[in-house]
C-alpha cells in the first residue's frame, strides 16, 4: 500500500470517525435536555461525585439543548462537505511533508560551521532547560495540580473557575503523570518537551523569512531567554502555546514563500489548540488571518482574490467549530461567563486602564530582557526596530508584517481595559527574538561579505551562547527568582517540611500554612500521600503544625484563624523566611 493510499485511509477514518462520535454525542445530549431538570441536574451531579462543591448544574436543559444541537449541526455540515474536506486535508498533509524534507534536505548541505553551531545550541539550550526541571514546585504550578490535574481526566477537561487550568495542558499533564509517576519532573515533562520543541522550530522560522544566519541568531536568543527557559520547566501551557504559534507560523511562511495556497485546515487545528491551551491565543488570530489573505500569490495574481476570501473564511470557520468543541464541556458545566468574565478578564475603569499602562510595559520589557545584560537588551530592542523599519520588502513577501499584529493587540486590550499579563503573551517572545535577530544579521551584513558572514554568525552565536548559558546557571536566577510573577520563589525547601510532616503527624494533629505557601505544601502533602490533615478554622486539635512568613506575629495568626484554645507554642525551624511552630494544645492534667 502506498503512503498516498495510507494517507487516503487514515483521513476518510478520521472524518467518518468525527462525523459518527458528534452525531451520536448530540443526539445524546439532545434527549438528556428532555428530562426534567431536577433528575439531569441529579445524573451530573452523582457523575462528578468527589468533584468541587461548585460543578452544579444551572439552566441545565438549555446548556445540553445548545451543545448537542452544535454537535448535531457540525456532524452535518462536516458529512455535507466531507469529500471536499478529505481531499484538502490529503493534500495539506502531502505538501506539509514535502515541506518538512525540503527544509531537512537544505539543512544536510550546509557548511560545517553553522551545522555545528545549529546542533551545539540546541543541545546546549536542552540541558540548560534539564538543569531546572527538578527545581522545587512554583505556586501556580501547584495550584494547577491540586485543583485539576490530580483530579480525574473529565473534571479537569469541564472545570474553568479560573484561568489558570490551561486545558490542553491539563490533558498532557494527567497523561505524563499516569505514565511517569507523580513527581515534580513528571507533572513538568510536558511543558519541558514543548520547550525543547520549541528550539529548533525558532531556527526553522529564522531561516524560513529571513535566512539560515538569522534562523542561528533567533536560535541563540530563544535558547537563553530566561523566560522561555522557566516556562519551558514550569508545568503550565505557555511553552506548548509558544510551540503552537510557531508551528502556525512556520505553516504559512512555508507555503507563502513558495507561492501556494496556505494550509488553513492545519492553520485552523493550530489556532484552536493555542486558544484551548490559553485563551489569550485570541490576540494572535486576526494576525494570521491577515497572513493568510495576504499571502504573495494572491498579492501578485488578482484573479486569486476569490481563493483569499475562501481561505480566510474557511480559517476562522473550522478554527470557531474546533473551539467550540474543544471548549463544549467547560461551558456545558461552567457557563459562557466563566471563560469570559473571570477575575482576571473584568475590565478596568478608564482611569485604572491609564495608569495601569506603564507599570505594563515596564513588566513586558522585564520579559522581554530577562537573562540578558542590559547592552543586549538594548541592542535586541534596536535590531527588532531595524527589522521591522528597513526589512519590511523581506516581510511582505513573506506576508508577515507585524503591523496587524500590534494593531490587533492594542485594539483588543483598549476594547478590553484590561492588561493581559506579560506571560500569556509569551508565545509572541520568540517573534520578538527572530526580528531582532534579522536586524542584528543586518548589521553584521553591513561589515562583511557572505562568506565571512557565516562564519561571524557562527562564532557570535557559539559564543553568546556560553557566555550566558555559564551566566545562567552560575546565577541561579531562574531557580530562586520568579520576576514575571514579581515574587522569590514562595517555599523552596516545601518539600522538607512535607517529609518532616509526615513522620510527625498522628491522629488529632493538623497543618496550616498562609497564602501563597499553603499551594506549594498542599501539593508536596498531596505526593506524599498525606491528605485529611489541612486545617479548617475553628477545629479543634492536639498538635497544630504552623508554617508561615517569619515576619508574621503566630498569636495574631491564631487568632485570626480562631485558635481558641489555650496552646504551647514551639519553634521548629526558621530557613528562608519561613517559620515552622508546633502549636500544641494545652490539657489539665498538664498544669497539675
Amino acid at each position: 500500500m502506498t503512503n498516498r493510499s495510507v494517507v487516503t485511509t487514515v483521513s476518510w477514518t478520521g472524518i467518518y470517525g468525527i462525523i459518527s462520535v458528534l452525531a451520536v454525542s448530540g443526539c445524546a445530549l439532545l434527549a438528556v435536555s428532555l428530562l426534567d431538570q431536577d433528575l439531569a441536574r441529579a445524573k451530573f451531579d452523582r457523575f462528578f461525585v468527589g468533584a468541587r462543591q461548585d460543578l452544579q448544574m444551572m439552566d441545565a436543559e438549555y446548556r445540553l439543548a445548545i451543545i448537542g444541537g452544535i454537535y448535531v449541526g457540525i456532524s452535518g455540515l462536516l458529512w455535507r462537505w466531507r469529500y471536499a474536506f478529505q481531499r484538502t486535508v490529503t493534500g495539506e498533509f502531502g505538501r506539509l511533508v514535502a515541506a518538512v524534507r525540503q527544509a531537512s534536505r537544505a539543512f544536510h548541505h550546509e557548511s560545517g560551521p553553522h551545522r555545528i553551531a545549529v546542533t551545539f545550541v540546541i543541545v546546549g539550550g536542552v540541558l540548560l532547560r534539564i538543569s531546572y526541571l527538578n527545581m522545587p514546585m512554583r505556586l501556580d504550578e501547584a495550584r494547577t495540580f491540586i485543583a485539576y490535574v490530580s483530579h480525574p481526566l473529565y473534571i479537569g477537561l469541564s472545570t474553568y473557575y479560573e484561568p489558570n487550568n490551561h486545558v490542553f495542558h491539563t490533558f498532557l499533564g494527567h497523561l505524563s503523570i499516569s505514565l511517569l509517576g507523580n513527581s515534580e519532573w513528571g507533572l513538568r515533562v510536558p511543558a519541558f518537551v514543548a520547550g525543547a520543541i520549541l528550539l529548533p522550530l525558532a531556527y526553522l522560522f529564522g531561516r524560513l523569512v529571513f535566512g539560515k544566519h538569522v534562523g542561528l541568531l533567533c536560535l541563540c536568543l530563544v535558547s537563553l531567554s530566561h523566560a522561555l527557559i522557566e516556562y519551558s520547566v514550569n508545568a503550565r501551557g505557555y511553552s506548548i502555546l509558544c510551540v503552537i504559534t510557531l508551528l502556525a507560523m512556520i505553516v504559512l511562511v512555508c507555503e507563502h514563500c513558495c507561492g501556494k495556497r496556505p494550509l488553513f485546515v492545519f492553520l485552523s487545528v493550530a489556532t484552536a489548540l493555542g486558544l484551548y491551551t490559553v485563551p489569550t491565543m485570541v490576540y494572535l488570530v486576526f494576525p494570521l488571518c491577515w497572513w493568510s489573505f495576504f499571502s504573495s500569490r494572491f498579492q501578485n495574481d488578482p484573479v486569486g482574490w476569490r481563493d483569499a476570501y475562501i481561505v480566510a473564511v474557511g480559517y476562522l470557520t473550522l478554527t470557531g467549530i474546533l473551539t467550540i468543541i474543544l471548549y463544549s464541556p467547560i461551558f456545558l458545566f461552567c457557563g459562557l461567563r466563566s471563560l469570559t468574565a473571570n477575575e482576571w478578564v473584568v475590565p478596568l475603569s478608564t482611569p485604572e486602564f491609564v495608569a495601569a499602562i506603564p507599570l505594563w510595559i515596564e513588566t513586558c520589557w522585564v520579559t522581554v530582557s530577562w537573562g540578558f545584560p542590559k547592552p543586549i537588551s538594548i541592542l535586541s530592542l534596536l535590531s527588532c526596530a531595524i527589522a521591522v523599519l528597513f526589512m519590511n520588502r523581506q516581510l511582505k513577501r513573506c506576508s508577515l508584517s507585524v503591523t496587524p499584529l500590534i494593531v490587533s493587540l492594542l485594539v483588543l486590550v483598549c476594547v478590553q481595559h484590561v492588561t493581559p499579563n506579560p506571560r500569556s503573551l509569551l508565545y509572541l517572545l520568540p517573534l520578538y527574538y527572530c526580528l531582532s535577530a534579522a536586524g542584528i544579521y543586518h548589521a553584521i551584513r553591513w561589515i562583511a561579505d557572505e562568506p565571512r558572514c557565516n562564519r561571524i554568525v557562527a562564532v557570535v552565536a557559539v559564543s553568546l551562547f556560553i557566555t550566558l548559558g555559564i551566566r545562567a546557571i552560575t546565577s541561579d536566577d531562574v531557580r530562586h527568582v520568579n520576576r514575571l510573577n514579581g515574587m522569590d520563589h514562595v517555599l523552596p525547601h516545601a518539600r522538607q517540611i512535607a517529609e518532616d510532616l509526615q513522620a510527625a503527624l498522628g491522629s488529632g494533629d493538623y497543618v496550616y500554612s498562609t497564602v501563597p505557601r499553603d499551594v506549594v505544601l498542599h501539593y508536596y502533602l498531596e505526593v506524599l500521600g498525606i491528605f485529611g490533615y489541612w486545617y479548617k478554622a475553628g477545629t479543634t486539635f492536639d498538635r497544630l503544625f504552623v508554617i508561615i512568613e517569619s515576619s508574621t506575629d503566630l498569636t495574631t495568626e491564631l487568632a485570626r484563624i480562631g485558635v481558641v484554645q489555650r496552646v504551647d507554642i514551639r519553634l521548629l525551624s526558621s530557613d528562608n523566611g519561613t517559620s515552622v511552630y508546633e502549636v500544641t494544645a494545652f490539657r489539665e492534667n498538664q498544669a497539675r
